[in-house]
């Protein structure tokens, strides 16, 4: 017992040693700090920028000013990438347009189409629940809940296929030219892109819009629900909005966006001395995305007076400093089929494109094995630490087992001792 007892402390104690080494970079995670293991940003050969004065880790930028359309800055800003849920701008601009805030949009099980209730952000929304248009928009625009998204477009066109066909012919409408629209919350599909200044004139539409600038500027907002009277409240996720490391205090709102394919997106709208400014980021790693922005923003504010920007504008009234030759065709011409240019091949997606929506059962199957699949690529990725964890629990289990069966031994030869009294008690009865 004493040597199997010290086996299991050593082994204890050797696999502690172990776990404390750094954490290998493993599937883009890394144990070592940013400025440690990650090359400086920089500006390559290919890319296409408006000045050298400042390098973003961002893969493309774009900043438009909101009142003109005026190009300010750029980088590669033509170049297709995936939008993640900054998609939401869009179908929070055409909910706005279409319905009243006070209509009523009643949830069915239609609205977790594509979506993996474990991983995708929701709020949880239940067959029979109702918000408002208005609840609907902070829940979209704030908690990035995707669910929302996918009923508010069934409620607006019929199915989410009928309400993607309605943001193409919008962003076309809006002179977007890299841009194709799948589904209303940005959920991964290989044909659902757009470009940096797309999503800044997409943006630009939406801050000109009295409601949507309010509810995009909200720090918090508490809903009530016929199923949930008591409420719950929401949070914006941007960080320069609220009190974070990244807070900017001259923004004034916008949408973030994050998929394993997309990485980080980004719409920023800033405010300073009577001119509003939307930076749009994409494909960007980590928290450089709000060091980005801010970069970006600081500099068109500081070389950009109003009068500047203006006399700009009107000498180039289109208002879209070109990088490349502008394409002819538009968002609601393109169909998926057409080639898409994107900066990483194609991987497998963490959520399917909403299609025909599952029942309940095959939802939570689906849910069960996403949840499952994530566990185990955790584990891998911290290997050194889940043998620690596992060694851990192998000897939290393996000291209970001593422990009974010492307790079951204690128990037999408490046994044994009664009958042996018992056994003696009646041999001396017998004697007398």
């Amino acid at each position: 017992m004493k040597r199997f007892c010290i086996f299991i402390l050593t082994l204890c104690i050797l696999l502690t040693g172990f776990s404390s080494r750094p954490v290998l970079a493993s599937s883009g995670q890394t144990g070592q700090s940013e400025s440690e293991t990650e090359e400086q940003a920089q500006i390559l050969p290919s890319d296409k920028v408006s000045t050298k004065d400042i390098v973003p880790y961002s893969a493309a930028m774009c900043v438009m000013d909101a009142a003109t359309g005026q190009v300010l800055y750029y980088k590669n800003m033509d170049v297709r990438h995936y939008p993640a849920s900054t998609t939401k701008i869009m179908t929070a601009l055409l909910l706005i347009e279409d319905k009243k805030l006070s209509d009523t949009i009643t949830f069915t099980d239609d609205c977790y189409q594509g979506i993996n209730i474990w991983t995708d952000m929701n709020i949880a929304m239940k067959a029979g629940e109702k918000l408002t248009v208005e609840q609907a928009l902070y829940a979209m625009l704030l908690t990035s809940a995707n669910e929302v998204c996918t009923q508010a477009a069934i409620y607006d066109a019929g199915s989410v296929q009928a309400f993607a066909e309605k943001m193409n012919r919008k962003a076309g409408d809006l002179g977007c030219s890299g841009t194709h629209f799948t589904n209303a919350n940005g959920l991964h599909d290989k044909n659902h892109y757009t470009t940096a200044r797309d999503l800044a004139l997409i943006a630009r539409a939406a801050i000109q819009n009295d409601t949507f600038r309010k509810v995009t500027g909200t720090r918090t907002y508490q809903i009530k629900t016929n199923l949930r009277p008591e409420g719950f409240d929401l949070y914006a996720k941007h960080q320069m909005l609220m009190d974070t490391k990244h807070h900017y205090d001259n923004c004034i709102g916008g949408k973030t966006g994050y998929t394993r394919e997309a990485k980080n997106t980004l719409v920023t709208y800033a405010s300073k001395d009577g001119t509003t400014l939307i930076c749009t980021a994409m494909y960007t790693a980590g928290g450089h995305i709000y060091d980005d922005t801010q970069m970006a923003l600081d500099y068109c504010f500081s070389h950009f007076d109003r009068a500047a920007i203006d006399k700009m504008a009107a000498a180039q009234p289109q208002s879209q400093t070109a990088e490349t030759e502008p394409e002819t065709e538009t968002a609601a011409s393109r169909t998926p089929s057409d080639p898409i240019v994107l900066q990483e091949p194609e991987t497998q997606s963490t959520a399917a494109a909403p299609a025909a929506g599952p029942g309940p059962g095959a939802r939570l199957a689906a849910s069960a094995a996403a949840y499952a699949g994530k566990a185990s690529q955790l584990f891998l990725d911290n290997l050194p630490t889940s043998f620690f964890v596992l060694a851990g629990a192998l000897i939290v289990l393996s000291l209970i087992l001593i422990w009974l069966r010492g307790a079951a031994r204690r128990s037999r030869h408490r046994r044994r001792y009664r009958q042996n009294r018992r056994k003696h008690a009646q041999e001396k009865d017998e004697a007398d």
